[in-house]
């Protein structure tokens, strides 16, 4: 699954260039037949369903469908990566380059990550947190949300998507004094 994951997401802004411009082809050619359709309409005549209408924004609906999807399954397999190296014996964790002296109870936050929906905040001051795990080294990059001092968005770099987008939200007191 994880290199299926990978391939779609060095695929995604390739497929994001071609379909998205077919969505909007879709609704507006879906917009337009209903915009025809009603012009051509009298008052008292009634309204049935127009086929080239459902077809556009069908189309349009198919295409942002398959977005989330593949967004959604690029992002599950970014968490199994991490999660798979989170769940092994860590030998080292720092964080911004220096050793971190709470690094087992760091892991064990990073361990409870979920994927908690937005709040119409944004992340700011960042923390580059470094595990050495006996999988292999683990590299996160934690953000801070602007309005939960506590919370914190987390990127992984080994997903192109993941780099800017947050993979999981973890939440913590941990960081505060740094």
């Amino acid at each position: 699954m994880n290199r299926f994951a990978h391939v779609l997401d060095n695929l995604e802004p390739f497929l994001l260039a071609i379909f998205v411009p077919i969505a909007l082809l879709g609704w507006a050619y879906g917009f337009l037949a209903k915009v025809g359709k009603r012009q051509r309409l009298k008052s008292w005549e009634p309204e049935d369903t127009d086929t080239r209408f459902v077809l556009g924004i069908g189309i349009f609906g198919l295409v942002l469908l398959g977005v989330f999807v593949v967004s959604g399954f690029v992002n599950r397999a970014a968490l199994e990566e991490i999660n798979s190296k989170l769940s092994r014996k860590i030998e080292t964790v720092s964080v911004n380059g220096k050793p971190f002296p709470a690094g087992e109870a760091l892991v064990s936050a990073l361990r409870g990550m979920s994927d908690t929906g937005a709040h119409h905040s944004s992340p700011e001051q960042s923390f580059e947190v470094n595990l050495t795990t006996d999988r292999g080294p683990l590299y996160l990059l934690l953000r801070r949300d602007s309005q939960n001092p506590h919370e914190y968005w987390v990127y992984y770099d080994r997903f192109r998507s993941s780099q800017t987008r947050d993979v999981a939200r973890v939440f913590t007191d941990l960081l505060d004094k740094m």
